[in-house]
């Protein structure tokens, strides 16, 4: 491709300019607010595909598994390219994150909160070079906490899940953005090539990009002014090309292995039915018109601010409202309110003073990458025949990350231009209106903000607590008496209890986990069974079975239990209910007391800590004191006694 020159219109060096003081301030301010909204990803565990993965490629479950991290890493991507004829080595840095964290679940979140972060610095630097606008990328760095939600109804949520997936597309995407503006600034050829080795490395970590190159287009075609169509399409070809060879590759690799290219959803219903499998033929595109579009336009109503709390299925009955989170957390609630109120107000005027210096906005392309960031990464999406049953409205897959971004930019625009209308109006009529565009961003951020707190704390309840729970008690002597080799029992199943899971916190190479519902198909070949007259049966186990039983749960952070014991026996009765024997049990608690759940999640009742001896089947007078400290405790059963549990 010939070298292009530097758009006409564009100052030369206006980049190494000084900026102001109250633009620094300015910058400061929204990007510190937005830090502080998104700050409740700090406070999440791992979730989804994170909670297997993190056990599964840690340190120390590979270690004690003698795992080689390259091997087990090159064997996991031959199962996606043979099986699956998807092609992405870049997700490969998964592997190394969680080998990395090695289960440190606030490390790993650090790094997602700092990719996030990352992203919206990346948009606001480039709807900056776009637009020539310091107001308008402030705007955009205060909107993004309005529309960024987190979402617990499924596991598919892109900022809480997917080890980063969709923050390190985003950042290539937006880097490739930025580069090739400066490309067109400078007509220096070595930003153009930076820009399409940033979007080449898109395209093996996420197929979604391959529906992203027409922002290149818009941005060669449109910024800083309109260019002829012909010239643009040159110009932007080499990213089509990157396109092109990498869905070639992988419809290649699809004829190769025998992947098939195209379903529908008559066939993906039928194959889930035999296989149980959601991810077989969910790869193969449904070409439907009609699930195709609806798929779409589910994906961008996801994208706009508070749309997961306001019309997704069954959030109203514990989503915080705004007068909720003053009433519970007034302190909270109003710092945020008077913070954000003083960053909107701070880019009001600053669109004020580009009105009164003359600066041009170049909206049109802005709002036109804006727009194309909400639909574009939909576009793959739309055509899985899984995501076309899956995805309801409210709740968007993984790309709604992107369309939340762009949505940003977009609202941006408008809430600008309107302000910019009334400006030649006077002072007056512009603060007026200012006032009006505060009272709806404000209400947004804060209500959002509550909102994803509230869904943080959700799925801590689910995963976190009851994982740090039996993580503690395992480091302070659950396991004591657990051999090597032992298949453990689970009385209270959680989607990352698994062989990793235990192996890497124990360090036992454990044989497997079980639930406890397969116990009497998992029994040494010696097991004696007697029939009772009540139609229960009772099995009893040789001394030599190493079938362990492990229950726990948690209730919020340091407060919860975890009981382990080996299996003596246990009866069966009419109806699949199973009575357990443990002997000897050990039971670990953590009592740490409930913190205030007014300025946690406003609107959400906390349990309090049930008499956990008591529900599973142990005495105060036949525990034996191991260990303690001031907020926790762990015991075992007395030398003859015994326990049972139910489940």
């Amino acid at each position: 491709m010939r070298r292009i020159r530097a758009r006409a219109g564009v100052k030369q060096g206006t980049e190494f300019r000084v900026p102001e003081i109250r633009l620094v301030l300015m910058y400061a301010a929204a990007f510190l607010l937005c830090a502080l909204l998104l700050a409740p990803i700090l406070q999440s565990g791992f979730i989804g595909d994170d909670t297997y993965n993190s056990s599964t490629w840690s340190r120390s479950a590979m270690q004690v598994d003698g795992q080689g991290l390259i091997e087990a890493a090159f064997e996991d991507q031959k199962v996606w390219v043979t099986h699956y004829g998807r092609f992405f080595p870049m997700t490969a840095y998964t592997y190394v994150v969680f080998h990395l964290v090695n289960g440190d679940a606030p490390a790993y979140k650090a790094l997602i909160f700092a990719l996030v972060l990352l992203d919206v610095g990346l948009l606001a630097v480039l709807v900056r070079r776009l637009s020539g606008s310091d107001a308008l990328s402030g705007l955009t760095l205060a909107l993004v906490p309005t529309a960024l939600q987190f979402r617990s109804l499924s596991y598919e949520d892109p900022i809480l899940a997917y080890a980063g997936l969709l923050q390190v597309v985003a950042a290539l995407t937006l880097g490739s953005l930025i580069l090739l503006v400066i490309y067109l600034d400078r007509a220096q050829r070595r930003f153009l090539v930076a820009s399409l080795v940033l979007y080449g490395l898109s395209l093996v970590t996420y197929e979604i990009s391959l529906a992203l190159f027409p922002l290149h287009f818009l941005i060669v075609w449109l910024y800083p002014k309109r260019e002829s169509l012909r010239k643009s399409l040159k110009t932007a070809s080499p990213y089509a090309i990157l396109a092109v060879i990498t869905a070639t590759t992988a419809v290649g690799l699809r004829l190769v292995y025998g992947a098939a290219l195209t379903n529908t959803s008559a066939q993906y219903a039928s194959r889930l039915a035999v296989t149980a499998n959601v991810s077989e033929g969910s790869y193969a595109p449904n070409f439907a018109p009609a699930a195709i579009l609806t798929t779409i336009a589910k994906q961008v109503v996801a994208s706009f601010p508070l749309s997961y709390r306001l019309i997704a299925p069954d959030t109203s009955a514990w989503m915080p409202s705004f007068v909720s989170a003053l009433y519970h957390s007034p302190k909270g609630a109003m710092a945020l309110v008077a913070g954000y109120t003083t960053v909107v107000l701070m880019i009001c005027l600053q669109v004020w003073r580009e009105r009164v210096t003359g600066r041009l906005l170049n909206w049109q392309v802005t709002l036109c990458v804006g727009a194309g960031l909400v639909v574009l990464p939909q576009v793959l999406i739309s055509l899985s025949p899984r995501y076309q049953a899956e995805v309801f409205w409210g709740v968007g897959y993984l790309p709604v990350y992107f369309g939340s971004l762009g949505i940003a930019a977009v609202l941006a625009v408008g809430i600008y231009s309107l302000l910019r209308v009334v400006s030649p109006r006077g002072r007056v009529p512009f603060l007026v209106v200012a006032a009006l565009v505060i009272v709806p961003v404000v209400y947004t951020g804060v209500v959002n903000f509550y909102s994803n707190q509230t869904v943080v704390e959700l799925r801590n309840r689910d995963s976190l607590y009851p994982r740090v729970a039996v993580s503690q008690a395992i480091d302070h002597g659950l396991f004591r008496e657990v051999p090597s080799d032992a298949t453990l029992v689970l009385g209270t199943p959680h989607n990352w209890e698994s062989e990793a899971f235990y192996e890497g916190e124990s360090g036992l190479p454990i044989e497997k986990v079980i639930a406890a519902a397969q116990l009497p198909e998992s029994l040494p070949s010696n097991t004696s069974v007697v029939n009772n007259g009540d139609g229960s049966s009772t099995y009893r186990l040789p001394s030599t079975s190493t079938l362990y039983f492990v229950a726990n749960q948690g209730y919020w952070q340091s407060n919860g239990f975890a009981v382990s014991g080996k299996i003596r026996q246990f009866v069966v009765r009419p109806g699949q209910t199973t009575r357990i024997h443990l002997d000897p049990a050990f039971l670990y608690e953590t009592e740490a007391p409930r913190p205030d759940g007014q300025t946690k999640v406003p609107t959400m009742p906390q349990k309090g800590l049930p008499a956990v001896s008591g529900e599973i089947g142990f005495s105060e007078e036949g525990l034996i004191p191991l260990s303690s400290e001031s907020s926790w405790s762990l015991r075992r059963t007395r030398p003859g006694q015994s326990i049972w549990l139910e489940k």
